[in-house]
């Protein structure tokens, strides 16, 4: 019985201590504290991408999803700012010759594709946005969406 009181006690003890410490962490107007530091650094994180077995050559064989390999190239007078496929936003900060390349997965349906693009010419306006449709169907397994300045490519 004694030893049920002391792990009671001690339990109680922390319990309050532990309290005292959240209610002082929402009171400091410290920018540097310490316990929000440590509560902002668990973060849940979730793929919607299917799960990879390892036993599988090929990681996207389910047919639920289908694989988007999408490559962005600029041109002389036309610079890509952001593609958008369905809901999902990429923005391209940095211009490369080589072209910059993104993956994702999708599930099969239609899809709007967007890209903005920036327009180096001295007339007309600066950015002009482009759109297209994009059908993935239940059998595709990889789409390659290729992007050059204001044409697309999709395979």
């Amino acid at each position: 019985m004694k030893k049920f009181f002391k792990l009671l006690f001690a339990f109680a003890i922390s319990s309050i201590i532990l309290f005292l410490l959240i209610i002082a962490t929402n009171q400091t107007p410290r920018k540097d504290n310490v316990f929000k530091k440590i509560y902002s650094s668990f973060k849940f994180r979730y793929e919607k991408a299917p799960k990879m077995h390892y036993y599988r050559k090929n990681s996207y064989s389910d047919d639920y999803y289908t694989r988007i390999e999408s490559e962005v190239y600029d041109t002389e007078k036309q610079k890509v700012v952001e593609v958008q496929i369905g809901s999902r936003r990429v923005t391209l900060n940095t211009p490369s010759i080589f072209g910059q390349k993104f993956y994702s997965t999708l599930k099969p349906g239609h899809y709007t594709i967007r890209w903005r693009v920036e327009n180096n010419k001295n007339y007309g306006q600066k950015y002009s946005t482009y759109k297209t449709r994009l059908k993935i169907l239940r059998d595709d397994r990889k789409v390659s969406i290729k992007i050059k300045g204001s044409n697309i490519y999709i395979q």
